[in-house]
């Protein structure tokens, strides 16, 4: 359990509410486990939010979650024969902060670790811990320390699009400035496409729009946010009047496909078929996109599906 002494002086330090001081030290704690336990060694990517605001953004919102991807095997076999191990492994780095595991993911795909812990201010507090088994394969690899920033980059804007999250959108926000030119950039369209099209969401639905309101900013989001340093000195209202106007844009050129873009998402979501040639002329690309466990998956459901009807 983590001292209500430690929690309020960080709390008085930063002007962060004292519950998400203790949820992000619970974290943290629960990251150092996992970067030290040998049966997790070069298994596991940190990706999301929390990989882009500690390793590219300086840190300008807390995240109050660990997303991972298991990256120890790519192959389906050895992936779920390593899984069992591998899981275990959460679990007992999770416990060993305190935490109880009060849900485990069984989706082929993974899932949520729910947990909960004793808080210090009295009755409990809940964590989460996402899992995902498909993203096995990094388009661009792993580094250590860091993720690489196309494909992290890729997939938290596809968040912003199917989530639409005031989160989302400030994340968003901040990588279009630290990289104005991200949108244009070859390797992020691909990582962009790749988990687009990957997505249970149909993208080809989505359209730029739904607003981040001021009270979604005020609730979700300042709370999170620095408090030296918030952009317009934390007003909800013009925030979120920033946030929408950049995400606007940046979400139209996004959802603008091209004509094979089009036709490399129709043939997976109608058919099933991962036409690797509509999207890159690379041959190294083609392997990595046609091997994509993600859109591998995607594929044999939509032929499942096709089946049966």
């Amino acid at each position: 359990m983590i001292g209500a002494a430690r929690i309020r002086r960080l709390a008085a330090e930063t002007g962060y509410r004292e519950e998400i001081v203790e949820k992000v030290l619970y974290l943290e704690a629960i990251l150092r486990q996992l970067v030290r336990h040998p049966d997790l060694e070069g298994a596991w990517a940190l990706k999301g939010g929390t990989a882009l605001n500690l390793f590219f953004l300086d840190v300008p919102r807390l995240s109050v979650d660990i997303d991972i991807n298991y990256v120890g095997h790519g192959e389906l076999e050895a992936m779920q024969a390593a899984r069992p191990a591998f899981e275990a492994a959460i679990v007992a780095c999770c416990q060993r902060e305190d935490c109880a595991v009060r849900r485990m993911p069984v989706e082929h795909a993974g899932g949520k670790l729910r947990l909960r812990h004793t808080a210090a201010a009295g009755g409990s507090g809940s964590l989460e811990v996402d899992v995902n088994f498909l993203l096995r394969r990094p388009l661009l690899g792993v580094e250590q320390r860091a993720p690489r920033f196309p494909p992290n980059a890729g997939a938290e804007t596809v968040a912003l699009l199917t989530r639409r999250a005031a989160r989302d959108a400030f994340d968003a926000l901040n990588l279009l400035e630290l990289a104005p030119d991200l949108l244009d950039r070859p390797g992020f369209r691909l990582a962009f496409l790749v988990y687009a099209a990957g997505s249970r969401q149909d993208v080809r639905g989505l359209r730029p729009g739904e607003a981040v309101t001021p009270a979604e900013v005020r609730n979700q989001l300042l709370p999170l946010l620095r408090v030296e340093g918030r952009p317009f000195d934390g007003d909800p209202e013009q925030l979120a009047g920033r946030l929408n106007e950049v995400c606007a844009g940046a979400t139209e050129r996004l959802l603008a496909w091209s004509q094979r873009e089009r036709e490399f998402i129709d043939r997976l979501s109608d058919r099933g078929e991962i036409v690797a040639e509509l999207v890159t002329n690379d041959p190294a690309w083609q392997v990595l996109v046609r091997e994509q466990p993600l859109l591998q998956w995607k594929a044999l459901n939509v032929r499942k599906f096709r089946n049966r009807g």
